[in-house]
Order: structure tokens, then sequence, then C-alpha cells
């Protein structure tokens, strides 16, 4: 099962084209209206994906915990979790409990992904939700992620956790429903932590997604 993901720039329209807050459910996404030191933002129950100032980097937060991702020169990565590092963007919500999804059909795309999601947000009632946050775990085949856009970060075999953004993009009833998924993968063992190029795995790997109960 393969993902691609939109590069960076897809992250920028996701902070551009935010719905509003009554389109925002089962979880109030907020974003930053100016830079911000994490430090400032309670962390319970959060989880986030940002941007943060120079040295430019990412940030993913999940249930609190901060991981923030640079690259260096030669592309080696490094991460920390300074709660004083300053998010430039910031995408977060507070989420106290997650609702298990199976995944019960191959899915080969990141199109197919998406069309889950959206499947499993009318059974539960959120059928007009434009932008839902979701979590993907499990073993991974093969990732493929990025810090910047000149570097690559590869890892096979690996257990770890995507964070991302489900937003429907286009709603309109002659057209088919289309769909954008910004994301980041942090793995059980930090080597590969980043925006998500790829994730591959197949049958034998156990994948769960997760949704805001």
């Amino acid at each position: 099962m393969t993902f691609k993901l939109h590069r960076l720039a897809a992250f920028c329209f996701v902070f551009s084209a935010w719905p509003s807050p009554g389109h925002s459910l089962p979880a109030d996404v907020k974003t930053l209206e100016k830079p911000k030191v994490l430090y400032e933002i309670p962390r319970k129950h959060l989880y986030a994906i940002g941007l943060t100032e120079v040295p430019a980097g990412l940030i993913t937060i999940i249930n609190g915990n901060v991981y923030v991702a640079r690259t260096d020169g030669a592309g080696k990565l490094s991460v920390d979790h300074s709660i004083k590092t300053v998010a430039q963007k910031l995408a977060f919500t507070v989420i106290t409990s997650w609702l298990e999804v199976p995944l019960e059909k191959e899915i080969l795309t990141s199109d197919e992904l998406s069309a889950d999601i959206s499947d499993a947000l009318k059974k539960v009632g959120f059928e007009n939700a434009r932008s839902v946050p979701f979590l993907l775990k499990g073993r991974f085949r093969r990732v493929e992620a990025h810090v910047t856009e000149t570097s690559k970060l590869v890892g096979d075999k690996m257990t770890g956790l995507a964070m991302g953004l489900f937003t429907k993009t286009s709603a309109a009833k002659v057209q088919p429903e289309t769909y954008s998924l910004v994301w980041h993968f942090v793995s059980d063992d930090l080597k590969v932590v980043g925006a998500v190029d790829k994730l591959t795995f197949d049958k034998s790997d156990r994948v769960t997604l997760f949704l805001p109960r």
C-alpha cells in the first residue's frame, strides 16, 4: 500500500484554506495567528503538526509529546523535545479519546485512504466535517519522509505513528469529493521523523486508523 503526500506547499494551503470552527467537528482544530513558543500552549492531550522558525524544522506533537525534527547540510536528522521551540505555523487540537477504525480492505493510494476516512466519518455522524485529525499506527514496510525539500529520510520495516490532518477540499454535487492529507511520521526509534512522502505496507503489517471520538 502506497501513500503520496502533497509537499510542504500543501501544508501552507491547509492554513490558508482552513474552514470555520463550525465545520471542524469532531475535533476543534486551531491555528496560530502569530509565531508562538510551544510552552505557551497547554500540552495535555495535545496533537499538532507545524513548522519552526529559523532554523527550519518540523514540529510534531502527539499526546503532548513534542518532536522537533531538523536536518543539517549533510541531511543528518536530529530530533529534540524542547518546549522552547518557536512555532512559525501550527495546527493543533486537544483530543482525549480516539476511535479505532479497522482497515479491512486493501488500500493502494492516498485517495483510497481519504475515502475510507470520509466513510468512517459518515458512520459516526460527521459527514460534513471538513478538517479532521487522524492517526495511522502500526508497522510499515517502508517509510519515506523529509524535513526540508532537500532532505530525504528512508526507513524499512519501521514501527511508528503518522499524525495528520484530513481536509475535504471539494464537496460539489456534480463532481466527486476531493481530499487533502498533510501528515507527519514519528518512528519508535526516532530514526525517521518528518513530513510523509510515502508509506508502504501490506496485509501482513498491522496498521490501524484512529479518528477523534
